[in-house]
């Protein structure tokens, strides 16, 4: 263990030295049988891996305790961006990503994101309701669907660094204080109910309401600090860009593919420098593709993102290129039914409630402390879910902040209950 804490202690400090935060994330399954107390010895087995943080859900599913590990790995400069066309491919093909877009096989045990159109049905009667409908990440196995909290930005915090999912701005220098930046905020569609982190879209979706575009000038103090050249938007592009990865032999196979859905090279748009100006969703209007969800199999992880560029042009500046990304989840509609007796159960409507919250004695300055949110009874062996999750450090520390597979309740419980000495680095009860 003493070694482990020294090679994670050096590879962190070589990330950090290196620029962002670059993590590597990965989904691992595991059926764990019948029994409790097997259950919560195994939840321990991640210790193994040489991981910067982890979280784990574990659910019960016809009567077997069922295991989902989501764990982050440390991006190092010299396995920033590893290839090998033969693992890709192998990877893509068994998990029927044959080409862009394509796939998953659910025949094979997935997480994979969904917008949910539920009728429930009735015994006594032939009326159906509806439900709301909800868009989230649900664990997939034979004819059973569990909802869980799902990965956070794979693509984004491996390529990018962690942070990098904020609000996309991409900013060029002019002169002295003077920038001018574009800015892409991401708008939930309003027709279904998602997390906040899920950034939740469907194919066929049009562009421009799901992500309108700005464009600001920020140092201008005086008229007279910019030119009166108006600015001219001489072209606006935009591309979806697959991301596939798999973890093979402890490293990780990653690769980028995309897709061209707009290239505006005669836009029109003219505006006054010194203003902020919102690019009209015609100059950019597109849709979204019919591709398959983004998801997660075992070792395996195939997400999206939207990168856009714009030309801008002006007498006394020159050209001027800004580009941002903005990562995605693509979302498959599934249409379903479920009965009443059925709907009491489904954590989809029962809303987030307090867990019992449970400490790991076992710490250490690398891994942080292990926390669990638990729901099963002791006395009760068959309640559904039990959550574990390392928080680093940093994020104890208050450095990083702490989202890491944390639910809104469960941040509110942990608040509540725990008070952090970063000086002696004690851990208690409140």
């Amino acid at each position: 263990m003493k070694e482990l804490i020294e090679k994670c202690k050096r590879r962190l400090k070589k990330s950090k030295d290196s620029g962002p935060l670059k993590l590597d994330t990965v989904l691992v399954f595991k059926i764990l049988g019948t029994s409790v107390k097997q259950m919560a010895r195994e939840l321990s087995t991640v210790r193994d891996y040489e991981c910067y943080t982890f979280q784990e859900d574990c659910f019960t599913i016809n009567d077997h305790f069922f295991k989902v590990t989501e764990l982050h790995f440390l991006v190092t400069e010299e396995q920033n961006f590893l290839e090998d066309p033969r693992v890709l491919e192998d990877a893509r093909s068994s998990t029927g990503v044959t080409s862009f877009g394509s796939g998953p096989d659910l025949e094979r045990r997935v997480v994979v994101f969904e917008v949910c159109h539920t009728l429930v049905t009735y015994e006594w009667s032939a009326y159906e309701m509806p439900m709301p409908t909800i868009g989230g990440c649900f664990l997939v196995t034979g004819d059973h669907r569990k909802l869980i909290q799902g990965p956070k930005f794979p693509m984004s915090h491996s390529l990018y660094g962690v942070g990098s999912e904020f609000p996309a701005v991409s900013s060029h220098r002019i002169y002295d204080d003077v920038s001018i930046s574009l800015k892409a905020d991401f708008v939930k569609p309003s027709w279904f109910i998602q997390r906040e982190y899920h950034r939740i879209v469907t194919p066929g979706m049009s562009v421009p309401e799901i992500l309108p575009l700005q464009i600001d000038i920020s140092g201008v103090t005086d008229i007279k600090d910019v030119s009166s050249e108006p600015i001219l938007v001489s072209e606006i592009s935009i591309q979806l860009e697959e991301f596939t990865s798999v973890w093979r032999d402890g490293k990780f196979f990653k690769d980028v593919r995309s897709k061209t859905l707009l290239e505006n090279k005669s836009t029109g748009l003219v505006y006054d420098f010194g203003s902020t100006f919102v690019i009209p969703p015609k100059s950019y209007n597109c849709k979204l593709p019919e591709v398959g969800p983004s998801f997660f199999s075992q070792s395996f992880t195939r997400s999206y993102g939207l990168r856009l560029k714009i030309t801008l042009f002006n007498e006394s500046l020159s050209e001027v290129k800004l580009s941002t990304f903005l990562e995605l989840n693509m979302a498959r509609v599934k249409y379903e039914r479920l009965k009443e007796s059925d709907i009491h159960d489904d954590e989809r409507y029962l809303g987030e409630e307090r867990d019992r919250l449970v400490i790991n004695k076992d710490l250490n300055d690398i891994k942080g402390c292990t926390f669990w949110w638990s729901e099963f009874i002791d006395e009760v062996p068959g309640s559904p879910q039990v959550r574990a999750l390392t928080l680093p450090s940093e994020v104890l520390d208050g450095l990083v902040p702490p989202y890491f597979g944390l639910s809104r309740s469960q941040s509110a419980s942990l608040s509540g209950r725990l008070s952090f000495s970063t000086l002696n680095r004690n851990y208690a009860y409140t």
